[in-house]
């Protein structure tokens, strides 16, 4: 709830200034925002559920898995097809999840479930993203209204659930406690900025297998702070397996736009070359034999 209040006073700060400017809200556009920002939430309670649930590592294995339900989606909903390198490298980081889950000891299967339901929200949430921005909305329209949206069922469940506890809470005023919070709501918003901001940029996929990156991180710290992580040798197999896809896709993406830039620098120069040839055909001479030998005589009756 703090990072949604934050970012909606950060973005209203913004538009009040004359800085940025919102596209109007409708009822055509509802129908993406408002399941982006429940997909959005759902995800989040799933996801914090999940880690208390699994170990650091694997929960980041499983959360790799998100580049699969995001191509299924992307498919199905923005008719986006993908490359066969492409296709073989979510397979390879699928299949990689997959081995690590056989290879963990310490195997609770509600913290497998939520992880990979986390999967699919957020499959849903990006590809909502994506959406909105073929109907016009940029990464700050995006991430202010699922701001706007989120607020209201956050404020609800925070009075039922969370209130006496809040209320209770013993370092509100400390101000070493409100440093770490502010820290976390203005990190939380920026974080979230930035994945709406690449959605738009690149795609929904690029998004998810990017964003994985911290995984690799995150992952051989988990090995290394929290000792209680059990792992055979079939689940380090399955997390190099994972991590190989990831990096896969990258070198694929890398290549892809590439060959994409070479081809319109190509038919840049094709056009140019065009103009020219068209323009020196303009300043030729009429009485240049060449001409008058290409000139077209029609002969009326």
């Amino acid at each position: 709830l703090g990072q949604m209040l934050f970012s909606y006073v950060c973005f209203e700060t913004l538009r009040w200034q004359g800085i940025i400017v919102m596209p109007p809200f409708s009822w055509e556009s509802m129908r993406i925002l408002v399941p982006l920002a429940l997909f959005y939430l759902t995800n989040v309670a799933s996801a914090l559920t999940a880690l208390r649930l699994t170990s650091v590592p694997v929960y980041n294995v499983l959360k790799r898995m998100s580049p699969f339900p995001v191509m299924i989606l992307d498919y199905v909903i923005r008719a986006q097809c993908f490359s066969i390198h492409v296709q073989l490298s979510v397979l390879a980081i699928v299949v990689g999840a997959v081995i690590t889950g056989s290879g963990d000891l310490s195997f609770d299967s509600l913290g497998y479930f939520l992880a990979i339901l986390s999967c699919v929200l957020q499959a849903l949430y990006l590809v909502c993203a994506s959406k909105g921005n073929d109907m016009g909305f940029n990464s700050n329209a995006i991430m202010y209204y699922n701001s706007v949206l989120s607020i209201p069922p956050l404020v609800i469940m925070v009075v039922l659930f969370e209130w006496e506890q809040l209320a209770g809470y013993k370092y509100w005023t400390e101000s070493q406690f409100l440093f770490c919070l502010f820290c976390c709501v203005s990190m939380g918003s920026l974080l979230n900025y930035a994945l709406f901001l690449c959605c738009s940029l690149n795609s929904a996929l690029t998004t998810v297998v990017v964003g994985q990156l911290k995984g690799l991180i995150s992952t051989a710290l988990g090995f290394v702070l929290f000792t209680h992580v059990k792992m055979t040798w079939i689940g380090t197999m399955g997390l190099l397996l994972n991590t190989c896809g990831g990096a896969l896709y990258a070198w694929v993406k890398y290549k892809e736009k590439n060959h994409r830039t070479t081809k319109e620098e190509n038919k840049e120069k094709d056009k140019g070359k065009e103009k020219e040839r068209l323009k020196a055909q303009d300043n030729r001479d009429p009485e240049d034999p060449t001409v008058r030998d290409n000139a077209i005589v029609v002969v009326r009756p």
